[in-house]
């Protein structure tokens, strides 16, 4: 059933599967960290000092509008490719139930 080759096959494309799925994660995730980050350093510096200033308090209530905002895109990027994965999937199950056509001429 399997070849001696098809093992080295199986484990490059699974290698190249993680790595693909590692430098789209850390592509996604990257600025949510980023904004999520400032916001907590905003939260901390607020918190050290009892009487935190109007301007501060503001300054992160629009930082965490922003995030907010951020985790909405990435939500509504991910609800399009799940629906493309779908459509995708769709048409492959389509294309494999049907005949296909005999190569002979």
């Amino acid at each position: 059933m399997f070849g001696p080759g098809d093992g080295i096959a199986i484990l490059g494309m699974v290698l190249a599967l993680l790595l693909t799925l590692s430098i789209g994660g850390f592509i996604l995730l990257l600025p949510i960290t980023r904004r999520l980050g400032g916001a907590l350093d905003q939260w901390i510096r607020i918190k050290r000092s009892e009487g935190a200033s109007e301007d501060e308090i503001a300054r992160f209530r629009a930082d965490m509008e922003g995030f907010r905002l951020l985790l909405d895109s990435v939500d509504d990027r991910l609800e399009r490719v799940e629906e493309q994965q779908q459509f995708v999937e769709t048409l492959i199950e389509q294309k494999g139930s049907a005949a296909l056509p005999s190569s002979g001429a």
